[in-house]
């Protein structure tokens, strides 16, 4: 029985070793630089910091570029590989300025304040892309957006009133299992065990992330509703302003493939809002399925954030397809 205990024990403390081991592995190979001159700007009470370092040049036709951590391009926007630093690179010559106003873990309700922040001009450029967790309902998209529906008279999901009053908890997730979920994802070698997992149709169906991704083509949902109104008043305001509009979307680029099925969500909802609402789109998904160089462009084995090669297809997209 002791020999037994022993080997057990070593056994498990192996285990334990290696673990340890490998997430120190992890955390090395998920490292990046972060941007070394970030612009911080506080708008409504709400710091932000954007990953540009020169002040609006006014000589200049300004590109608005908005969206998430996606568009804001971390990872990579310390050696100026990223999505707007891209575009800036191919595009100064023809006087034009790119703005980069991706901000990680905001939404719709922030991109409204951006657009009323930041002077648009005519002849100005503003590309809305969008991702699949803009869908999602928080204590600050809830926040601003009964602002915006007392100060714009602009719709507000019925929800949020009970998410701001604490009502309802988003970050209690109403589910044990999601809470077990938020305390392990800090781990990286639980994060790329999920991913893994996340490929199988199966349990993809138990996760959090499909019930937003679904969200996309339920048009009867609140959040559904907000964010198409949410498209069509930053529309509006860019035309008052007499400034171009444009919408797109970020690829996940885990699994670029013709059988993503979250490319079908994207084509649903997109063709939607342009039948529905009168709003044009632009799809990227088929230029990254034709020009990238393997199925996955993802940053690390834990981070499905997109590499540097992805920001470059993304802003050759851009470029040949909204900006000429």
């Amino acid at each position: 029985m002791k020999k037994f205990l022993l080997s057990s024990f070593v056994v498990f403390f192996s285990i334990l070793i290696t673990i340890f081991i490998f997430e120190k592995f992890l955390i090395w190979e998920n490292y990046y630089l972060p941007f070394s001159n970030p612009t911080k700007i506080s708008i409504k009470d709400i710091t932000y910091t954007f990953l540009f370092d020169k002040p609006i040049d006014e000589t200049k036709k300004q590109v608005y570029v908005i969206g998430d951590s996606f568009t804001e391009g971390a990872s990579c926007a310390h050696e100026k590989k990223n999505l707007t630093s891209h575009l800036n690179e191919q595009l100064n010559q023809y006087n034009y300025q790119i703005i980069n106003l991706g901000s990680s873990g905001k939404s719709l309700p922030n991109y409204i304040d951006f657009i009323h922040h930041f002077k648009i001009t005519p002849n100005d450029k503003v590309i809305l892309i969008l991702y699949d967790n803009d869908i999602g309902f928080s204590d600050e998209m809830c926040s601003i957006s009964l602002r915006h529906k007392k100060d714009i008279d602009l719709f507000s999901p019925n929800q949020c009133e009970q998410i701001v009053s604490k009502e309802i908890n988003v970050d209690a997730n109403n589910n044990f299992l999601r809470q077990i979920n938020n305390y392990l994802k800090k781990y990286l070698t639980y994060k790329m065990i999920k991913e893994a997992v996340w490929q199988f149709s199966f349990f993809r169906k138990l996760m959090y992330r499909s019930e937003l991704q679904n969200l996309w083509i339920n048009f009867e949902s609140e959040e559904n509703k907000y964010i198409i109104e949410a498209i069509k008043y930053i529309k509006s305001v860019v035309f008052s302003n007499k400034g171009e509009f444009y919408l797109t979307y970020f690829p996940n680029v885990n699994n670029i493939s013709n059988n993503d099925f979250r490319h079908g969500l994207w084509k649903k909802f997109l063709s939607y809002i342009k039948e529905v609402h009168n709003i044009n789109y632009f799809d990227p998904y088929p230029y990254f399925i034709k020009n990238s160089a393997q199925n996955q462009m993802v940053w690390s084995l834990t981070d499905n954030h997109p590499n540097c090669e992805a920001h470059k297809l993304m802003s050759d997209y851009i470029r040949k397809t909204i900006i000429f």
